[in-house]
């Protein structure tokens, strides 16, 4: 098998106090690599030991637990190797694979790890090897504190102000590190203290004799550390901007810059998708995630406003939902989760609208005005000091325009939409804009080809969310009853936490679709049916130059194959190099074929020609030729076999001849019909009919006063008359 999924847990899960059945949606190859804990609302963390697997459903069964107890499932592959390879043995690919398997399942769960601070469910932040995790005090014990561990090792909440993360964070209070404070001890016996610097500035006095090892941390999101090591006496100031300031004895200073601490700002627009109109799935509660509400005046911060549940999200659109799960919320979760910075979502949009309500009128257009002035509003607040655009923008609309609007139609549309975006000053070049995908339904529709065109050709920030597989209550139901369009509240978070999330990390190019069935969108296997993106098809031997590939010619509703060549829209070539069309309308196959000035016409085989040639005035239309040698220069002329005789416009036009030549130096007809009804029969070639009921004519060879007329009665007896000419 391979390992595709990169998730090693599931978003938190906060119990109603009935569920006894959890889903997951990582990959694990076994149950024992399983592992649950919850958290309840005092904040303590237990490990779940007991509890049933189905790898299948992928669900895990126990509980109930309490209501408001907040659930994580998640893996942690044993790292022991038990694969065993004998020297001459079977060696077996699906040993190989799973080997590897095994391997990226503890990458991806060491990354997640180190990046998020998620395994093991809240481990303490100091263990030595061996050691039991350890839960945080609850909030209510650690409000205001520093987390710390005591004498004996364990984790405590010291005295202390650290205060939110954030430009408007209380400083931290000086401590003075004595020997009554001794701590938990490394291999060198160094003693060890984690100090939160989330506030700003610390100053630290070791006042006993040692020495100590200082990690300076934002406790509250992703580490950045600075280790210091110090003699007793020394003083060290550490100002927040990765500078210490030291008295004393020697220090040395590991880590980077402090973490940014600023806010993030995600903006969404479009239609009903971007609301949200269905609940259901997560909806967990951060202190970090904010929402500005748009239903008050004057507008304003609704901070912790993270659940749908509660104000904005419940006002009716275009600033709430109703109390819906909603796509960008979903991803302020995660965006906060791992940065650990404060994220405040801008939100405006109302179900059923064209994007013509965002560009008709340019940024005056209804629903673009309205968005705009309220990050307008967001980025003049105090809040917002030292920020000034947004982190992303999320875009989900279309479906009120995927019967009414082609392709081309949309992209120019979406297009100035772009641009428009772009000029604002709380966007910018470069910034993602993510556009998420239509349920199925509507993606065989034109919309999201032309947003993934967009992406792929046009402007690569602008990021396609695809959404395969996520559920509408049609999906559900099965039965071809329920609504099509909307997503459900689990998929809804599902986008944002996992999709918009997983397209920000890697954003490939756009592949778009090239073909369509009949009604289903793109091609599918099994289609019987294949509807072209494109109107002209050049076959690669076709091309005319390598750097960049293209041709000389850009017909519109043409195809060309081989090498052959066609200059003019809806014509045909099929053939080697030689082959050329040069009128529309026309069809070309075989080899050294021309059609020149006209149109309407057909040739195949080898070494015929209509028209022509291209610097002279000949135009010739509705003209055919089959075989060999031909060159039809009369409107409507049509000839057969090899090297027919007639080569040049003929006052009585010709308009049929059966080619008997051998060669261009040697043109001959056996049948000559002109435009005037006039047929010419070729009579020096005569023959003994050979046939019943058959007719020839001859003339004598050396004698041109004389005709012979042969029939070959039913008897099969061959008659002769001389005719006398004069």
């Amino acid at each position: 098998m391979t390992v595709t999924n990169t998730q090693t847990r599931t978003a938190p899960i906060v119990s109603t106090g009935v569920e006894t059945t959890w889903s997951y949606t990582f990959d694990v190859a076994g149950s024992e690599d399983i592992r649950v804990a919850t958290i309840d609302t005092e904040g303590t963390v237990a490990k779940i030991t007991s509890f049933g697997v189905d790898l299948a459903a992928k669900t895990v069964s126990f509980g109930p637990v309490p209501a408001g107890t907040t659930v994580l499932i998640y893996r942690a592959t044993e790292p022991v190797q038990e694969t065993d390879l004998t020297v001459q043995g079977p060696l077996l690919p699906e040993v190989l694979e799973d080997g590897l398997d095994k391997l990226t399942r503890i990458v991806q769960e060491l990354r997640e790890a180190s990046g998020n601070a998620v395994e093991e469910a809240a481990a303490p932040l100091l263990m030595s090897p061996g050691e039991n995790s350890q839960a945080l005090p609850p909030p209510a014990a650690r409000a205001g504190k520093v987390i710390m561990a005591d004498a004996a090792g364990n984790i405590i909440a010291a005295e202390g102000q650290p205060g939110p993360p954030g430009p408007a964070g209380p400083t931290l209070s000086a401590v003075t590190i004595s020997a009554d404070a001794a701590l938990d001890q490394d291999n060198h016996d160094n003693k060890l203290i984690l100090v939160d610097t989330s506030a700003g500035a610390v100053t630290l006095t070791v006042a006993d004799s040692g020495t100590w090892r200082f990690q300076f941390a934002r406790l509250a999101g992703i580490a950045r550390l600075r280790i210091v090591r110090l003699s007793d006496g020394a003083v060290i100031s550490y100002a927040g901007d990765g500078v210490c300031a030291v008295d004393g004895a020697h220090v040395v200073v590991h880590g980077s810059r402090e973490a940014d601490s600023r806010p993030l700002a995600v903006g969404t627009l479009g239609q009903s998708n971007t609301l949200g109109a269905n609940d259901g799935g997560p909806n967990p509660a951060s202190p970090r995630v904010h929402t500005l509400d748009g239903g008050v005046s004057p507008m304003a911060i609704v901070v912790g406003g993270s659940d749908y549940t509660q104000l904005p999200w419940t006002r009716p659109a275009p600033d709430g939902n109703g109390g819906n799960n909603n796509i960008a919320l979903a991803y302020a979760h995660r965006l906060a989760e791992e940065t650990g910075r404060n994220v405040v979502i801008v939100m405006d949009a109302v179900g059923g609208k064209s994007i013509d309500e965002w560009v008709a009128s340019g940024t005056a257009s209804t629903r673009y005005a309205a968005f705009k002035a309220k990050a307008d509003y967001l980025f003049g607040l105090p809040e917002m000091t030292d920020v000034d655009k947004f982190h992303c923008i999320i875009w989900d609309q279309g479906e009120e325009d995927s019967l009414t609007m082609d392709e081309a139609t949309y992209l120019a549309k979406f297009d100035t939409l772009v641009n428009q975006l772009r000029a604002e000053a709380w966007f910018g070049d470069g910034l993602p804009l993510y556009t998420i995908g239509q349920s199925d339904l509507h993606d065989r529709y034109q919309i999201w080809q032309a947003q993934q065109d967009y992406s792929a050709y046009h402007d690569n920030a602008v990021i396609p969310v695809p959404v395969n597989g996520c559920l509408t209550e049609y999906d559900v139901n099965g039965d071809g009853t329920g609504d099509p369009t909307h997503f459900l509240g689990p998929s809804l978070w599902e986008i944002g936490y996992y999709r918009v999330a997983g397209a920000a990390r890697l954003a490939p190019e756009s592949a778009p679709a090239l073909f369509f069935g009949r009604s289903t969108g793109p091609t599918q296997p099994g289609d019987r049916t294949a509807i072209a993106r494109f109107s002209t098809l050049v076959g690669w031997d076709s091309r005319t130059g390598d750097f960049p590939v293209t041709t000389a010619f850009n017909p519109t509703g043409a195809l060309i194959w081989g090498g052959a060549k066609a200059y003019a829209s809806y014509s045909y070539a099929f053939g080697y190099p030689d082959v050329e069309v040069h009128s529309s309308y026309s069809t070309a196959i075989g080899r050294d074929l021309k059609i020149y000035k006209g149109g309407y016409s057909r040739l195949s085989g080898y070494q015929n020609q209509i028209g022509g040639p291209l610097d002279e005035d000949p135009s010739v239309r509705y003209g055919a030729a089959d075989g060999r040698g031909h060159i039809i220069m009369d409107e409507g002329g049509y000839a057969c076999g090899k090297f027919s005789k007639y080569t040049t416009a003929q006052t009585d036009a010709v308009m049929f001849q059966v080619g008997i030549g051998t060669s261009k130096s040697n043109r001959e007809n056996a049948i000559t019909v002109h435009a005037s009804g006039a047929v010419e029969l070729n009579v020096t070639h005569g023959k003994t009919p050979a046939q019943n009921g058959e007719l020839t004519f001859v003339l004598d060879g050396s004698d041109d006063t004389k005709l012979y007329v042969h029939v070959r009665g039913n008897d099969g007896t061959v008659r002769k008359a001389t005719l006398t000419l004069s």
